[in-house]
């Protein structure tokens, strides 16, 4: 038996209970990559830039959209951490660039740049889709109630989403201060 003091409490462990702390911080420190540095995480299908991503409940990564050397990406591509791989899962029917993950697992994909004109020059994206990572299934939801790029948007504790500012192409890309909640 091993007596360890701590202030006016006395602990007693057994050799087991000492071999197994001992080994838990040497597995701890062992081969373990440093918090403060890169390593290789695999090669994605395609480059691209300005993406969103998100972990998902299943401690997979998604990887939402971008934009290639030529255009604005609709893909979803999830990165699998266990096996270093990534895996096309689907395209979205636009090129959404803000994902938040829902209290039921699902993603809501809004704001993007695929534009429906509405005449008169404006031009506005007001679709939104849920991706649900667990059937890999797309299904329309919304529409938002302004169309815009580059939203800010935040699941709330109550499970809502809080969509912020971005901008509106069909005002000249002019910035918004407007709010909307999901």
């Amino acid at each position: 038996m091993i007596r360890i003091n701590f202030g006016r409490k006395r602990q007693i462990f057994g050799i087991a209970g000492v071999i197994g702390v001992a080994a838990l911080l040497f597995n701890a420190n062992s081969g373990a990559q440093s918090l403060r540095s890169f390593a290789s995480a695999g090669i994605l299908p395609s480059a691209e830039r300005n993406a969103v991503s998100l972990l998902l409940s299943s401690n997979m990564a998604l990887i939402v959209g971008g934009i290639d050397s030529a255009s604005r990406l609709t893909s979803l591509v999830v990165y699998d951490p266990n096996t270093g791989t990534f895996s096309d899962v689907g395209a979205m029917d636009a090129p959404y660039n803000s994902a938040t993950l829902l209290n039921d697992g699902n993603v809501l994909l809004a704001g993007g740049d695929n534009f429906v004109s509405t005449g008169s020059g404006s031009d506005v994206l007001t679709t939104a889709q849920l991706y649900a990572p667990a059937t890999g299934g797309l299904t329309n939801t919304g529409p938002a109630l302004q169309g815009v790029i580059a939203p800010v948007a935040v699941r709330l504790s109550d499970g809502r989403v809080l969509l912020t500012g971005g901008k509106i192409y069909n005002q000249g890309g002019a910035p918004t201060a407007a709010a909307e909640i999901y």
